[in-house]
């Protein structure tokens, strides 16, 4: 009697592990598989004093650009350090300073343009780029804006085309990863004596 007893205990004890182990291994199933962890690229990040903040993974320096109001610039200079790219916070008007050094023209302009401007403030500040073309300025435009939104900048700098094709020319067109830069040139006017024959 007593080993049929300490049968059925053995046999009870035995179904109660066996449940057990199978609603953890039930359990571990339902969790969610932990992806492999992507590479993350690490930068050089600089603030706009050229001091060195240290090595940041790149997605946190373009959300702190982005918090800051500031643009993240790629800049090649070995005093930055040549083992991982460096990369500066710069606010929009400062995009253009380096062109300052290449003007031909009597008056350099130069027009910051956030890539999420309304079409109304851009038709704005496209009718003072036309006023500037008139007082044969050269207007350096920057198209600015986060690495994601690369598509919204293409479509605003199309617009500025468009809207310029008939009164200036556009050279030096050039796209990086936070802003697409161009200069902006009014068109030549033929000399006096070509309009007379024109007219002829």
């Amino acid at each position: 009697m007593l080993k049929v007893i300490n049968s059925i205990s053995k046999i009870n004890y035995l179904r109660c592990y066996i449940s057990t182990f199978n609603a953890l291994r039930d359990e571990e199933k339902k969790k969610p598989k932990k992806k492999v962890s992507e590479t993350i690229e690490l930068v050089t990040l600089v603030d706009t004093n050229d001091k060195i903040l240290g090595l940041k993974p790149k997605p946190e320096t373009e959300k702190l650009a982005r918090k800051l109001n500031l643009i993240l610039e790629r800049v090649d200079d070995p005093k930055y350090g040549k083992m991982y790219p460096a990369y500066k916070l710069v606010s929009s008007a400062d995009l253009l300073k380096e062109e300052s050094k290449t003007s031909t023209s009597k008056v350099l302009k130069k027009l910051p343009i956030n890539c999420r401007i309304s079409d109304h403030d851009l038709v704005i500040k496209l009718k003072i780029v036309q006023n500037w073309l008139t007082k044969n300025c050269e207007v350096h435009v920057a198209v600015t804006g986060s690495e994601d939104m690369s598509g919204l900048k293409r479509t605003v700098f199309e617009k500025i085309q468009e809207h310029l094709k008939d009164q200036s020319k556009i050279i030096n067109i050039r796209k990086k990863e936070d802003a697409i830069k161009c200069i902006v040139l009014p068109l030549k006017s033929p000399p006096a004596n070509q309009k007379n024959k024109e007219q002829t």
